[in-house]
């Protein structure tokens, strides 16, 4: 089913109020996001992490078409679980 921008942004805010009602001190902080139309939901350290090698790529990178080729890679779900 192909949500909508609206009902993505819902479901986004509904999974947000969840993480928070069923965190405790000992669980890891979150990022909910929208990844193929679905909601995602990753430990923020991960996202964090994951920035910070696609920024790494962007400025090692001399020729734009190869690091956006390297960026696209590295941003697409399969890769993310690996960084």
């Amino acid at each position: 089913m192909l949500l909508t921008l609206a009902n993505q942004g819902t479901l986004q805010g509904v999974e947000a109020v969840n993480c928070l009602l069923e965190a405790t001190p000992e669980t890891p902080s979150y990022m909910i996001g929208i990844c193929e139309n679905k909601i995602t939901k990753i430990p923020l350290v991960q996202a964090v992490k994951q920035v910070y090698y696609l920024s790494l790529c962007w400025t090692n990178c001399p020729d734009w078409l190869a690091r956006l080729k390297q960026l696209q890679r590295l941003s697409r779900p399969s890769t993310s679980s690996k960084l």
